[in-house]
């Protein structure tokens, strides 16, 4: 029962890895990001 949890969790931690990569982007003054990456940002 305990195995069929693992899945989810990894998952669940690869989440919040990218959420904790966009809140550090979001921290970077947007005049400081190139062009590229503002419009990346704005998109998702």
């Amino acid at each position: 029962c305990g195995l069929d949890t693992l899945p989810d969790l990894s998952q669940h931690t690869h989440l919040k890895i990218i959420m904790l990569a966009r809140n550090q982007l979001k921290a970077i003054p947007i005049g400081l990001l190139p062009e590229n990456v503002k419009q990346l940002n704005l998109s998702q």
